[in-house]
Parts: C-alpha cells; sequence; structure tokens
C-alpha cells in the first residue's frame, strides 16, 4: 500500500514497477489530474489523453512521460460533513492508472494543499512535479475554496497552450459520473456500473478469517470486511471472479449479514471460488462483481441453503460459459 511520508506531501510512484520513484530523475511530466474515484470511462479519457500527448511529443524528438496526478484521499473526505463512500482504493486506482498506459503516479496529500491559493498551486505542478502539461475535465477545481479553475490552467504563464481541458463522457443517460456509478452500485445494477467504469466493480482487501461456515457445509469461502468509508453494494449474491497468480476464477459472492445463521449488523463479502483449493488468508485480493442473482434470504436450514448456493454456482457457471 502506497503511503504519504511526513518529509513530504508528494509521493511519486512509478507504475512499472509500482515502487517509489525519485523526484529528482522524472523526466518531464504530461499529467492528468483529478480524484479518479472509480478510474470510469470519463477518467479514462483524460489519462489516454495524457498517454497520447506524451507519445506525440515523444515522436516529435521531445522527451517525456506520462502520469495521473491524485490525491491520497478523495477531497470530499476532508471537506464535507457526511462524504460520498469510496468507490476505488489508491491501490487499485495504481493498478488501473497503469493498465492504461501510465507511467507514474503523482500522489498529493490534500490536507497540505487545500488551503493553498490556486496560483501556488499550479507553481507545485510545475516546480514539484516536473509538469510540462496538464489533462484535466472541465470542472477540476483546485486551491483554496476551490478557486481555480481549469480556465485559470488554460490561462497561466506557463501551461497556456499546454493545458488541455475534456469534456464530460456521456451516455443515453447523461454524463458519467462517480456518484451515478455509486447509486447503480448501492441499488445492486451492477451490470450498470460496470458499463459506466468501463471494468468490473471489484472489492479489494485482504482476506480475514471467518466462521468456517461455508467450509462445514462443503462449500468454503474467503471473507473480506469493508473499510468504514467503502462503497458497499446491495445486499445480495453476485455472479464474481477472482484473479489468483494469473489465472481467473469463476465465483458467486455473498454480501450480506448471513441471515441463516446470525442476526448481527455487520455486512461482509464473503466469496465461494469455483474450483479453486488452497490457502487464501492474509492475501490481498480483489472480487469482481459482475451481475446480481438474487436478494439474500434467511432459509429454514443449512440444507436448503446449500441447495440454494449450487443453482447460484451453476448461474456462475453458465454466465461465464
Amino acid at each position: 500500500m502506497i503511503k504519504m511520508s511526513n518529509e513530504s506531501f508528494l509521493k511519486f510512484v512509478s507504475l512499472g514497477g509500482g515502487k517509489e520513484a525519485d523526484m529528482s530523475s522524472l523526466p518531464p511530466l504530461v499529467l492528468a489530474i483529478g480524484n479518479f474515484d472509480g478510474v470510469h470511462l470519463g477518467h479514462k479519457r483524460l489519462i489516454k489523453g495524457a498517454v497520447s500527448f506524451a507519445e506525440q511529443l515523444n515522436s516529435n524528438g521531445k522527451k517525456a512521460a506520462s502520469g495521473v496526478f491524485c490525491f491520497s484521499v478523495p477531497p470530499a473526505d476532508l471537506l464535507m460533513k457526511s462524504p460520498p463512500p469510496h468507490i476505488t482504493t489508491l491501490d487499485a486506482k495504481l493498478k488501473i492508472f497503469a493498465s492504461l498506459g501510465a507511467e507514474y503516479a503523482v500522489i498529493c496529500d490534500f490536507a497540505s494543499v487545500k488551503d493553498m491559493e490556486a496560483e501556488d498551486f499550479i507553481g507545485i505542478l510545475k516546480d514539484k512535479c516536473s509538469c510540462i502539461s496538464i489533462v484535466c475535465g472541465f470542472n477540476f477545481r483546485f486551491g483554496k475554496n476551490g478557486l481555480g479553475t481549469p480556465d485559470m490552467l488554460k490561462k497561466s504563464e506557463f501551461f497556456g497552450e499546454n493545458a488541455f481541458v475534456f469534456d464530460a463522457v456521456s451516455d443515453d443517460k447523461g454524463a458519467i459520473s462517480s456518484s451515478r456509478i455509486r447509486k447503480a452500485v448501492s441499488d445492486g445494477d451492477i451490470e450498470l456500473s460496470n458499463r459506466l467504469l468501463g471494468h468490473p466493480f471489484s472489492i479489494s482487501g485482504k482476506v480475514i478469517h471467518g466462521k468456517a461456515l461455508g467450509r462445514s457445509l462443503g462449500l468454503p469461502t474467503v471473507n473480506q470486511s469493508f473499510d468504514e468509508n467503502s462503497l458497499i453494494p446491495q445486499k445480495g449474491i453476485y455472479v464474481s471472479s477472482v484473479i489468483i497468480d494469473g489465472e481467473r476464477f469463476s465465483a458467486v459472492t455473498n454480501i450480506g449479514k448471513r441471515p441463516t445463521f446470525e442476526d448481527g449488523d455487520t455486512v461482509n463479502c464473503e466469496t465461494h471460488i469455483i474450483d479453486f483449493e488452497g490457502d487464501l488468508y492474509e492475501k490481498d485480493i480483489s472480487v469482481r462483481l459482475h451481475k446480481k442473482i438474487r436478494d439474500e434470504k434467511k432459509f429454514s436450514s443449512p440444507e436448503e441453503l446449500v441447495r440454494a448456493i449450487e443453482q447460484d454456482i451453476k448461474t456462475a457457471k453458465n454466465y461465464f460459459s
């Protein structure tokens, strides 16, 4: 996990190896800048734009690399009394950035810059981030009280014509946004959220020890807990998949409270990985949700629950076939 140091409010990461980069050896950067919660289709367009602009500079004999500037925690966590839940962890964001071709990530501690004047923030991009060109969305705001605008970047002495502002990416229902994705996930409409994201909604985290209830039924599961600020899907049973050592396994995931056995308040993520045997305890895995099968329900007996899960497994196999 990438952590901010006490010595600096900026962290530079080489996305090729996932290791911290030396600021002094950074090449000139074309940076896509934003919060990127979810890294949805609109965000992807910005990042691909930065990658493309860097490639154009290199083809014209000007050394440059592509990167993404984001924050260690979403700004809303500090600016709002009730901030929205996070769609994507920071580590998951970095993996998606890399998959899009970005070479570097600049991770900024938002608390250190939230009261900075907009002009000073532009100076940080220029002097501290090796940034020669900036790519942002039309609604990007920066600096104290959010007074910095994309137009300010385009009119700045340093960036000027090297500031590129993109409009929203839309579908037939309007602009693609993180708020639309949160609603779709909360409503259990994972197929919609995945279309807006451009990749499956995932639950990333360490496999924890559960009560071995699935194993006692002959259907072992891996368990993950949700962080306090994580986006939790609607309770129910989902077709899912898990990547383990580069191999994709079909799976069935229960988001819920295990009502057949418990009467608690904690919502967990419990996944049966089809045709997999092995110990995943304490390992970080990503469970990808693809489609909701049914609501969670309380069964009259463990045997009835097993029959339902076996049918869920058949549904998952049919989905992937």
